[in-house]
């Protein structure tokens, strides 16, 4: 079992291709995990909230064939 990773915002940008403001406006819209509070003026992502979003996203993807 792996430990719990936080990720930063930089680092959801890289692994993602989405800019902060369309995560932002994904998190405000309920579409994506909400940050959590590291400090006062920092926040990040549980690791394994991001990947079921994106587990997700695969799922319900057009390109995804679930043809025999």
């Amino acid at each position: 079992m792996t430990s719990p990773t936080i990720l930063r915002m930089n680092d959801l940008t890289a692994q993602l291709g989405l800019a902060r403001s369309t995560i932002y406006k994904m998190v405000r819209s309920g579409d994506f995990p909400p940050p959590v509070k590291l400090t006062g003026r920092a926040s990040g992502w549980h690791s394994h909230e991001i990947e079921a979003f994106v587990q997700g996203l695969k799922s319900h993807s057009p390109h995804t064939s679930t043809k025999p």
